[in-house]
């Protein structure tokens, strides 16, 4: 079961199984099938996030004429998706509305644009690359392309015209020029599993993503290699984990203008976002059927309003998100990655109903104490943590939780409270929404 659960996760599981070869299969039946496995393993113990990350905003679902999105592209004007289903790629402007779509020859998976709008498709079949032309309404393969890839899952274009394939057989990213001739290849021996890329265009780096559940070859928990444009490895990012804050699998990857990364993990049934330090900010996605709502989030792209769209396959849709009231990189200390003195985030999730968590960050060894007031200012919990390292408390396992309770252990009404940070002799206060 394992193994099923690992290519499930891949997103492309209709590669290695033959029942999901057959075009004949209904969407339906394709559907059930991812959904089966995803209810095994959550069974098996791994959990789908049931809140919204904080500062989210649902804007739109789009569903028009999609069947199985699985990967995205953004350029400026458009949003590109791929359906594994009906092998075609449909263009969206960024108001959702459905300006095009053309079958692609094979199986199509990795897209990426470049900055002419010039739209390159990998085939899941073949392990070639094709180029789309909208205008002309072309798919052809790329003239001088002759590397053939055994699986390529992932691409991203930079700002040079060289584009990175992540082939996850063949454990490496090959960077190709416009007209896909090889320029070089990197990462062999430093990746197991990688399914997703990304480019940092504010820090002018590559993110690629593990998988995650399977012995990687250093025996590391990392998810996130983070590379320069010219294939060196920089640092890792980001521990495996079912806790708030981590990644069971990671499949799509994407990085916003202030840095702040996406992870789409498609077994917790959420996205996830990191600063460019790898510190958690919040996470996007509850599981389920609804609007807002995802099942099987297998990419997500940050569109030119830096809005986050998201691919939630086993809904046959893409919800579009808004976030806002993030911390950035602009705040944090360039020379130890951490906030000057501290930073009190987001609680998440919020509104909340039956409790909620309040991450900080610290930059320096000092003396916490969190307090919850009322709407009209009356004092209803204080939490004395005594003296604490420097370091993030940002994930469930450290960061301050609260139930909704008063210091007598009563449940509070519904409405406005605000929680305060106290660090030494400075405090900071925020905003959030219990629900009952």
């Amino acid at each position: 079961m394992d193994e099923r659960l690992r290519q499930t996760c891949t997103g492309y599981l209709m590669l290695h199984k033959p029942a999901m070869n057959s075009q004949k299969r209904s969407a339906n039946g394709f559907k059930a099938f991812f959904g089966l496995l995803i209810a095994v393993n959550l069974a098996a113990g791994t959990g789908f996030s049931q809140s919204d990350g904080a500062a989210v905003r649902h804007i739109m679902r789009i569903t028009t004429e999609l069947r199985s999105p699985v990967r995205l592209a953004a350029t400026r004007t458009h949003v590109y998706v791929v359906d594994a289903f009906l092998n075609r790629v449909f263009q969206f402007d960024l108001n959702g509305r459905l300006q095009d779509s053309l079958p692609i020859d094979g199986r199509p998976l990795a897209v990426t644009a470049d900055q002419n709008e010039v739209i390159y498709i990998s085939n899941r079949v073949n392990g070639r690359l094709h180029m789309v032309d909208f205008q002309q309404r072309v798919s052809k393969p790329l003239p001088h392309h002759s590397i053939r890839f055994a699986l390529p899952a992932d691409a991203v274009f930079d700002r040079r015209r060289f584009f990175y394939v992540v082939d996850s057989k063949l454990a490496k990213i090959i960077r190709l020029d416009a007209a896909g001739r090889v320029v070089d290849e990197f990462g062999q021996g430093l990746l197991t599993f990688p399914t997703g890329i990304a480019l940092d265009v504010k820090n002018q780096r590559i993110l690629v993503a593990e998988h995650g559940g399977i012995p990687t070859k250093d025996g590391s928990e990392w998810m996130i290699h983070v590379f320069s444009l010219n294939g060196t490895r920089i640092t890792r990012l980001v521990k495996s984990g079912a806790a708030s804050g981590k990644l069971t699998r990671a499949q799509g990857l994407a990085v916003d203008s202030h840095g702040r990364i996406y992870v789409a993990d498609p077994f917790q049934g959420r996205v996830n976002v990191y600063s460019e330090k790898g510190v958690f900010l919040a996470q996007i996605g509850v599981f389920g059927r609804a609007p807002g709502e995802l099942r099987l989030p297998m990419d997500v792209a940050v569109d030119a309003r830096d809005r986050i769209w998201v691919a939630s396959m086993n809904n046959g849709a893409v919800e579009v998100y808004e976030i806002t009231d993030l911390p950035t990189a602009v705040q944090e200390d360039k020379t130890v990655g951490v906030p000057k003195d501290f930073v009190l985030m987001a609680n998440f999730p919020n509104p909340f109903q039956k409790g909620t968590y309040i991450p900080f960050v610290l930059s320096r060894r000092g003396n916490v104490t969190v307090r919850i007031y009322n709407d009209i200012g009356v004092l209803i919990r204080t939490f004395h943590l005594g003296e604490q390292p420097a370091g993030a408390y940002t994930g469930s396992g450290k960061a301050v939780f609260w139930d909704g309770n008063d210091s007598q252990g009563k449940a509070v009404a519904s409405g406005i409270y605000f929680y305060e940070l106290q660090f030494d002799q400075k405090k900071v206060r925020r905003k959030m929404l219990l629900v009952r």
